[in-house]
């Protein structure tokens, strides 16, 4: 069997621009995009429509797969073009017309694969710039096959090594605008070393926390022409743009097409299933390949010690923010007994620091969680038929338990997404135990955002009478809200989710999805030693 690893042209030629960006590419498999990106491929695609053209003298054949056994290499040309008895390969970029190295080394690599599959020299290719309509000319003299040569060698190299190449070897320039900020994050890298002040505010992401929710029995999920039609009883319900979805989440009995379901793969949009207080399951396409990072997520487990520091972190940064929620709000209130419960969550804070072991965090974990809820019962506005004595769930008693399990499992597809995103398996947690079929990363991850994102929810729907005491329905031993509120309830985790908040490192404001995310992304980079310690979020 042929074990021999290729090497994309394309990536290698990344080295020179970002040796940081080839180990992403090449390493961790990231396939990340943006618009630049995006509009490339488009260009590419119209392009290709035509496998071969003949013009001026000039014959072009389109989409060339190439590879060398010798230089363990592989390539798509985007045109071979044949002149004058002449073979040679067109790089095309969607750029203007300038002078860069790695064109240079891309076309160069193509030559030197063209070569040992034709048996012929290649003196010359050329690079096509699509935004100032210019061909500049590439000569492969031996200077420039060397430096090709000297990347692919160095290209080997970090792929061998298996981690990051240091921040120190990327210009900062070349970071802007890059698909890959929110992986690489080289900004916040330099902060922690002390390199640079605190970093900008993040662009935007591509997930912006657009979901669409199907919760009618027997609807159905259709693709037609670039849109999501949701339809039932032969009505059309929700008529959306592919585009301006990042999640679809169903939440009772429904069906879906075959094209719909291809649609939401190729576009990279996760499907979650949801059901009696709890992820059922989820489609997730197979867009991240981050082999590296999953193996030091599981040497990282297996760490009593690293593990150990990290699930201090994060119950501490739970109690924390529980008692920043009460403080809040008790601030017009001032109910003695929650005031009482602030001060003691700020000692058991503090034990949890200096925690022995999981077991005695575990113990002060519950306690600090029956002396929060017995706060967050004061909170409930008086008058509203909303009676909370203590959590229960699975399933839950009372219309308040409900909610908190509503809002607890669609915080559970968050987290989720936000470690699938980041490249990690949600099921191996430092905190919670392995155990089948159970998130358990994403419970660990959820621990920092159940009171600020999730229980807010509950409270902000309770309190303004968004939900009322009887609109909720019994269901076997329990109790359920009922449809109409439903629709409402995740309205209003949308809106909370969306919601800004500061990031306790790095300073700077972001919606609660994307800080998932950032405290996800954390995690794997302390996994992988690239940054020192972990820090919860906590809120201000």
């Amino acid at each position: 069997m042929d074990t021999r690893e290729y090497l994309p042209i394309s990536a290698v030629a990344e080295v020179l621009f970002c040796p940081r960006n080839f180990f992403y590419r090449a390493v961790e498999g990231a396939e990340e995009t943006n618009h630049h990106m995006l509009e490339g491929r488009f260009q590419d695609e119209r392009r290709n429509e035509r496998r071969t053209r003949s013009e001026d003298g000039r014959v072009q054949t389109r989409q060339v797969s190439l590879s060398s056994d010798a230089l363990g290499l592989r390539g798509v040309l985007d045109v071979l073009e044949a002149a004058e008895g002449e073979l040679y390969p067109v790089e095309f970029k969607k750029g203007r017309a300038e002078h860069r190295l790695n064109d240079d080394v891309q076309v160069c690599l193509q030559g030197l694969l063209l070569e040992e599959a034709t048996g012929r020299d290649v003196a010359y290719g050329y690079v096509y710039y699509v935004a100032s309509a210019e061909r500049r000319q590439v000569f492969l003299d031996e200077s420039l096959r060397e430096t090709a040569l000297q990347a692919l060698a160095a290209a080997r190299a970090i792929r061998e090594a298996g981690e990051p190449p240091p921040l120190a070897a990327v210009p900062e320039a070349k970071c802007q605008g890059c698909a890959l900020a929110e992986r690489c994050m080289p900004e916040e890298s330099a902060f922690l070393t002390g390199a640079q002040a605190a970093p900008r505010r993040p662009t935007p992401g591509s997930n912006l926390g657009r979901t669409l929710y199907l919760d009618v029995p027997g609807a159905a999920l259709r693709k037609r022409q670039g849109r999501l039609i949701i339809e039932a009883d032969g009505q059309t319900l929700k008529d959306v743009p592919l585009s301006a979805v990042d999640q679809v989440v169903i939440s009772q009995a429904a069906s879906l097409s075959s094209a719909a379901l291809s649609a939401l793969s190729d576009l990279g949009i996760p499907l979650y299933l949801m059901g009696h207080g709890r992820v059922r399951s989820w489609l997730q396409p197979s867009w991240n390949k981050n082999v590296p990072l999953r193996r030091a997520q599981y040497r990282f487990v297996e760490s009593d010690t690293q593990s150990l520091a990290v699930a201090r972190e994060i119950v501490r940064g739970k109690i924390l923010n529980q008692r920043t929620f009460l403080q809040r709000g008790n601030r017009e209130r001032k109910i003695d007994r929650i005031q009482g419960v602030v001060e003691r969550l700020d000692g058991l804070a503090a034990a949890a620091k200096e925690a022995e072991d999981k077991d005695s965090l575990r113990g002060l974990e519950g306690l600090a969680g029956r002396l929060y809820f017995s706060g967050f019962a004061q909170l409930l506005r008086a008058g509203e038929g909303f009676d909370f004595a203590s959590r229960n769930r699975r399933p839950p008693r009372d219309p308040v338990n409900a909610l908190l399990s509503y809002a607890y499992s669609l915080l559970t597809k968050d987290c989720i997404n936000a470690i699938i995103r980041a490249g990690l398996d949600p099921y191996l947690g430092l905190y919670h135990c392995e155990r089948y079929g159970r998130p358990a990363l994403a419970l660990d991850l959820m621990e920092e955002f159940r009171a600020i994102v999730a229980d807010s929810v509950v409270l902000n729907v309770i309190n303004r009478g968004i939900i009322k005491a009887d609109e909720f329905e019994p269901v076997f031993d329990g109790i359920q809200l009922k449809d109409g509120g439903r629709k409402r309830f995740f309205g209003a985790y949308q809106t909370r989710i969306r919601e800004e908040a500061v990031h306790p490192v790095f300073g700077y404001r972001v919606n609660y999805l994307r800080l998932m995310e950032i405290q996800a992304r954390y995690l794997g980079k302390v996994m992988q030693g690239e940054w020192l310690t972990y820090e919860a979020f906590r809120a201000r």
